[in-house]
């Protein structure tokens, strides 16, 4: 018995199998079973148990999943439809609202009438220039945040506009008030794209999205003209909040985000689940500036279906626009219209616009519709150019419109 004792205490520290008696740092035998699926995990080309697997990508739970905006009620897909739509006409309906007043710009400030229209070029060029920072905050922040803080900025300056104290601050308050506008014209199509399938329904939700524009850049010169007539050119700009003001209010606790990335973040975030990497710092930035802002303007010097719709769409909106300043100046010196009748001349715009709408609606619903399903059922791809009819139709009429 003691000769076994004295056995153990020659045994060099640490040989003992006894776990207590395992020095630390000293790596465990790997046990068969693990060693077993180690093996496994690397023949199938998976990686070790130790190493962290990054998050899968984020999607739809199944195809008819609740959160998917495509899936929602028809009466709640039609409500949301509505904001993008009304913030559009707003903003439209702001940048001419105040044109048949130019003369009393002319008188209150002293300028010629060439300088009394600038604002109006101003507001217009922040058009062009907001979609740009627009887009990629859309993908960044989801649409709905970039909808109601844009549209809150854009009711600000346009109230700016209506206390500005010199003509040149009137230009620059029009210009941010465009530039701060511009979202609800540049997201809302990615809105109606979200929410409906633009081969079936999708197709009128769009017409009524690009209808609201029109609508509200026609309807601005009529209104700007009865206001003007009995008030002065500042209560356009008053006009102009006391329509997008309750529109803003009431869509504020109803609006819901429609950019599928965001919904599915946001669900990820409750259900404690880990979100794909995503680039950060400088790389973020350069990744937002090389897709939403140097990519769009290669696209438009190098692809020649891009630069042949830009200048026809250009062109079209240089026409719109230049009535805007020709009609007010032109019938007044003429005819001697009032501001009044200045502003109804433009009625002929907006029968135009409602006809137009409803020639693109009956052609989507019978040549575009019967060609797409012809193409699915033959399974073949459905031409993009399908919806290019419509605007075929609206090239003829327009040189003709212009000459009647």
């Amino acid at each position: 018995m003691f000769d076994k004792d004295a056995q153990k205490s020659k045994e060099p520290y640490g040989s003992s199998t006894n776990p207590s008696s395992i020095e630390i740092g000293t790596q465990l035998p790997v046990n068969d079973a693990d060693a077993d699926i180690e093996l496994q995990r690397k023949e199938s080309g998976m990686p070790p148990m130790d190493e962290e697997v990054p998050p899968a990508p984020l999607d739809w739970d199944h195809p008819d999943d609740e959160k998917n905006p495509r899936n929602w009620p028809f009466i709640d897909r039609v409500f949301q439809t509505i904001p993008p739509a009304l913030f559009s006409f707003v903003v439209t309906f702001a940048s001419p609202v105040y044109t048949t007043a130019t003369q009393q710009i002319q008188d209150e400030f002293n300028v010629s009438f060439e300088i009394a229209l600038v604002p109006l070029t101003t507001h217009t060029l922040g058009f062009a220039l907001g979609p740009m920072l627009a887009a990629p905050l859309s993908e960044i922040f989801g649409r709905k945040y970039v909808y109601l803080i844009s549209f809150a900025l854009f009711l600000l300056f346009t109230m700016a506009s209506g206390l500005s104290p010199n003509v040149t601050a009137l230009c620059i308050f029009r210009l941010i008030a465009g530039c701060v506008g511009a979202p609800a014209l540049a997201v809302g199509a990615g809105t109606i794209s979200d929410i409906w399938d633009t081969h079936k329904e999708g197709g009128l939700a769009g017409m009524f999205f690009i209808m609201s524009p029109f609508l509200g850049s026609s309807l601005g010169p009529i209104l700007g003209g009865l206001i003007s007539y009995h008030q002065t050119w500042r209560w356009t700009m008053w006009l102009v909040l006391l329509i997008g003001g309750p529109i803003f209010l009431w869509f504020i606790p109803f609006m819901k985000e429609t950019y599928k990335p965001a919904i599915l973040k946001k669900r990820a975030i409750e259900r404690g689940q880990k979100l794909p990497p995503k680039p950060s710092g400088v790389e973020a930035i350069k990744k937002v500036l090389l897709v939403t802002l140097f990519r769009p303007v290669h696209m438009l010097f190098t692809e020649p279906i891009v630069v042949a719709l830009s200048l026809y769409t250009a062109f079209i909106f240089g026409v719109l626009f230049l009535f805007f300043a020709a009609i007010p100046y032109s019938f007044g010196t003429q005819y001697h219209f009032d501001r009044r009748q200045s502003g109804l001349v433009f009625i002929s715009n907006v029968i135009g616009i409602i006809l137009g709408s409803m020639t693109f609606g009956i052609i989507d619903r019978t040549i575009y519709k019967r060609r797409y399903e012809h193409a699915i059922a033959n399974g073949q791809k459905v031409p993009v150019e399908l919806r290019l009819i419509s605007a075929m139709v609206g090239s003829l009429a327009l040189p003709v419109s212009l000459f009647w």
